[in-house]
């Protein structure tokens, strides 16, 4: 039927051109499933239609006959209505006005637009689909009646891979209805020159134009086609992609060639060039996509010292657009908070798995260590007490690592929280002790690598929908060889407050720091308060300044959150906090290692030893005199680390 309306327009275009009166026809046909309110434009604002453009349904058609020598260009507009004062507004593609005709001839018309330029340079017609100004919907322009005319347009929804930060969302639908140019956001940072953000119109719309002094924004010709047929949401016929296929194997292959040379250059020289690590790790990751063999050497500032290691075989690799459908497109809703690299993301996988996905900063300038460090690390561990991970998704600047999802969030959010903590009963919150001990205790001696942790704190304990807890985070984690416990660093990663005060002062790191880190979580759970809550109390340095000063007064009672505290329960619990204070010492050689630890807590060894004075408790810290907006900044040191590994 399609094609003898197009007979009987080709017929009645020639008729119409041998009595003298030329015109060109647009057959404006909508495929989508919803409704479209298209609007032809000429040059210079004024509508040849009507003041509201003309409403096509699903499956409907429309057709229009236009001057041979017309400019002017057509707009899909979405997300109309007419308002009972008689105002007809669009979502998308009326300049704001609320009526079709700009009174600005200079207003940018915010839609997916085809624009023409009929017969007017040379007697040929130009003619492109433009997003400069943004994307609504799908559109694709196919000359008819004449050879050598190629379609251009856009056949993939953008709105679906939009960045969060460019879209307009619908006050009707609650949905995207626009995906914003970065162009017309910023256009010194972004029109200039190929960016991360035009690389998404790209890459979905190769045969569209989104820059303006883009080389492909040169407008497509054609010896002055009869008919033209304007689509909305429907792919190209096979044959005319011939072109485009061509274009796009010729592309890919010397693609290839260059990534694999360029690949192959940079693991030949990584031993001597330090900036290699970024490259290498996009090749390890490009590689494990197409299944490729990795062997690697020693990259101590990465995984410690490997040789003949595979790629990580136990991950799977996610589709990019498949974890972006998994979080609605990392919507603000799906955040669940801010990981040691960048945000993390509450995600659905189709068959209804619940993750969290841990999504790299594209300002992170430490990330792309952290991120190999903790993907090779964790994928080798499997305990009850760590977060497992699922995966991984490289595309591009996108790197993801997708984990189990963790419904309680973590430590932090109940032990730290009024209304939370009292859900936690001694019970519960011995169980979490336990089970992080564990945790750790599989980390330096039970797993198949020997890994310090060097980031243990509340926010890194993550507990499941029993309260379980889960280390997570080892963007910082090291691996030593079995003949080694020590390292040095010249740069100190971490949280203050929990790092050891060798590690903090000199840059050593052992199990024993580990263990630090430990005592100090354990008087935070049972004391139900942060170790930094002491800077502006003048009696207390800290948390442990505070529990030595109650050891020695001999009133550890003080010392107990209320929600817990009970007498048939304070033996136990002042047990706890003596094993806590054991962790904290001030020299790593008189701290139990977790072996110790954990046969404190279960009781096999009754009678434990005096503590001596913990680290820190005459430290007296700067933050008390600047504002507590400030104090975040000064508490945390998440910098990459410079290390050399020394036995002892």
């Amino acid at each position: 039927m399609n094609q003898l309306i197009i007979l009987f327009l080709s017929l009645s275009t020639f008729h119409l051109s041998i009595s003298g009166v030329t015109s060109t026809t647009f057959i404006i046909v909508n495929n989508c499933n919803y409704t479209i309110w298209p609007a032809i434009v000429s040059q210079g604002g004024v509508s040849d239609i009507s003041p509201t453009g003309f409403v096509l349904a699903k499956g409907e058609s429309r057709t229009i006959s236009v001057p041979t020598s017309w400019s002017g260009s057509l707009w899909g507009r979405t997300n109309c209505e007419t308002h009972s004062n008689g105002t007809f507004i669009c979502g998308t593609g009326d300049c704001s006005s609320g009526k079709l005709d700009c009174e600005d001839k200079g207003s940018e018309v915010k839609a997916t637009r085809v624009e023409f330029s009929l017969g007017q340079a040379s007697d040929l017609d130009s003619y492109y689909v433009n997003l400069v100004n943004g994307y609504n919907v799908p559109m694709m322009v196919s000359p008819q009646g004449i050879k050598n005319c190629y379609r251009t347009g856009c056949t993939e929804d953008l709105n679906n891979i939009c960045p969060p930060e460019h879209r307009a969302i619908s006050s009707q639908t609650g949905k995207t209805a626009l995906c914003e140019n970065a162009c017309r956001i910023n256009p010194t940072q972004y029109c200039s020159k190929p960016n991360k953000y035009s690389e998404i119109f790209d890459s979905a719309c190769p045969f569209a134009h989104f820059l303006p002094n883009n080389s492909k924004e040169k407008p497509f010709t054609c010896p002055a086609a009869p008919i033209y047929s304007i689509s909305f949401c429907n792919p190209p016929p096979n044959p005319d992609k011939r072109h485009l296929i061509f274009i796009i194997v010729i592309t890919n292959i010397i693609g290839a060639i260059i990534i694999n040379g360029t690949c192959a250059y940079f693991f030949r020289k990584w031993i001597a060039k330090h900036s290699a690590r970024i490259w290498k790790t996009t090749c390890f990751l490009l590689l494990k996509k197409q299944g490729s063999y990795v062997e690697k050497t020693s990259d101590s500032n990465i995984i410690g010292e490997f040789s003949q290691v595979k790629f990580p075989q136990e991950l799977f690799v996610y589709d990019y657009n498949k974890v972006a459908i998994a979080t609605n497109n990392f919507h603000l809703s799906n955040k669940l908070g801010l990981g040691g690299f960048g945000l993390v993301y509450k995600g659905t996988l189709p068959h209804g798995q619940h993750v969290a996905i841990k999504r790299l900063s594209r300002a992170s300038g430490q990330g792309q260590e952290e991120f190999m460090n903790e993907m090779v690390v964790i994928s080798k561990l499997q305990h009850r007490n760590l977060v497992r991970l699922l995966g991984c998704c490289v595309e591009g600047e996108e790197k993801m690592l997708i984990y189990e999802y963790m419904p309680n969030k973590s430590l932090d959010a109940f032990i730290f929280d009024p209304s939370n903590r009292k859900l936690l009963d001694w019970v519960k919150r011995f169980g979490i002790i336990e089970g992080i001990a564990r945790g750790v205790l599989y980390l330096h001696r039970d797993s198949r690598l020997k890994i310090i942790h060097r980031d243990l704190k509340a926010s890194n304990i993550l507990l499941d929908e029993n309260l379980i807890p889960k280390i997570s985070d080892f963007g910082m984690a090291r691996i030593f060889k079995e003949s080694e416990d020590q390292a040095n660093t010249k740069r100190v990663v971490g949280t203050y407050g929990y790092m050891s005060p060798e590690y903090a002062m000199e840059g050593y790191f052992s199990e024993k720091s580990d263990v630090f880190s430990f005592g100090v979580i354990l008087l935070e759970i049972i004391s139900g308060r942060k170790n930094s809550s002491f800077y502006h109390n003048e009696h207390s340095l800290s948390l442990l300044g505070f529990a030595w000063k109650l050891w020695n007064e001999k009133n550890l009672t003080l010392l107990i959150d209320n929600e817990i505290s009970n007498p048939s329960l304070e033996k136990d619990i002042i047990r706890c906090i003596h094993i806590g204070l054991l962790c904290v010492q001030d020299l790593a050689s008189e701290r139990p290692n977790m072996s110790i630890v954990i046969s404190m807590l279960n009781s096999d060894i009754v009678s434990l030893l005096p503590p001596r004075q913990p680290a820190f408790i005459q430290w007296q810290s700067k933050v008390n005199n600047v504002p507590i907006a400030e104090n975040e900044a000064i508490l945390s040191n998440n910098g990459l680390s410079i290390s050399e590994i020394r036995g002892r």
